[in-house]
C-alpha cells in the first residue's frame, strides 16, 4: 500500500479515471485513493458545489451547454492537483481536447461497463441521470456509450468493471501507477 506515496519517484502524479456513468469511478476511485494514500477527487462532487446545486438541478435549470462549461472549468484545475485519483464526469472526455492534452504525468483509465449494467446501478443507486430519462434508458445510455467511445478509447489502460469489485479493480491500477507493473494491463469488453 502506497508504495506511489512513499517513493517519491512514482510515475504518475495522479490518476484519472474516465467512462460511462455508473462505470465506478467514483467506487474504484475512493478505493485507489485510499491505496495510494492520495486524495479522491470527483468532478461532478466539485461542480455542485462550486455551483451551490446538484448536477440534475444544473441540467434542468441552466441546461447541457453549462454543465460542459463549468465541467470543463472544474476539470482543468482537478488536473493540476498531485497525488489524487480523478473521477471525470461521462461526458468530460468528449470536449475537444480533455483527453489529448493530459496534464503530464497523469495516468488515464478507461473503466468499460455494459449499457444494462450501468443503468442497473445507477437505478439501485437511486440517482437522477438527466441524460437517460426516457423510456428506454438502456438503449439511450447504449447510444450515447457508443458515440463516448473513441474518446474513452485514448485513455492510457481499460478495464472491464461488470463483474469485478472495486478493490480488485483499484489494485490493478496501483500497481502500474506505483511502478511495480511496466505496462499497463489492458482488458476490453468485447
Amino acid at each position: 500500500m502506497g508504495s506511489a506515496e512513499l517513493s517519491g519517484s512514482a510515475p504518475f502524479d495522479r490518476v484519472l479515471l474516465v467512462g460511462f456513468m455508473g462505470s465506478g469511478k467514483t467506487a474504484v476511485g475512493q478505493a485507489l485513493a485510499t491505496r495510494l494514500g492520495w486524495r479522491f477527487i470527483d468532478f461532478d462532487r466539485e461542480i455542485e458545489i462550486q455551483c451551490g446545486r446538484d448536477v440534475a438541478s444544473i441540467f434542468h435549470d441552466k441546461g447541457e451547454s453549462y454543465f460542459r462549461e463549468v465541467e470543463s472549468e472544474v476539470g482543468q484545475r482537478c488536473l493540476e492537483v498531485t497525488g489524487a485519483v480523478l473521477a471525470s464526469g461521462g461526458g468530460w472526455p468528449t470536449h475537444p481536447g480533455h483527453m489529448e492534452y493530459l496534464a503530464a504525468r497523469t495516468f488515464s483509465v478507461w473503466l468499460q461497463v455494459t449499457a444494462g449494467e450501468a443503468v442497473r446501478r445507477i437505478a439501485l443507486d437511486g440517482a437522477t441521470r438527466p441524460l437517460l430519462q426516457g423510456a428506454d434508458p438502456v438503449g439511450r445510455a447504449d447510444e450515447l456509450m457508443r458515440d463516448r467511445e473513441k474518446w474513452y478509447a485514448l485513455a492510457s489502460m481499460a478495464l472491464t468493471t461488470d463483474d469485478r469489485e472495486p478493490t480488485a479493480l483499484a489494485g490493478e491500477i496501483a500497481k502500474y501507477v506505483s511502478g511495480e507493473t511496466s505496462h499497463p494491463i489492458t482488458r476490453t469488453g468485447s
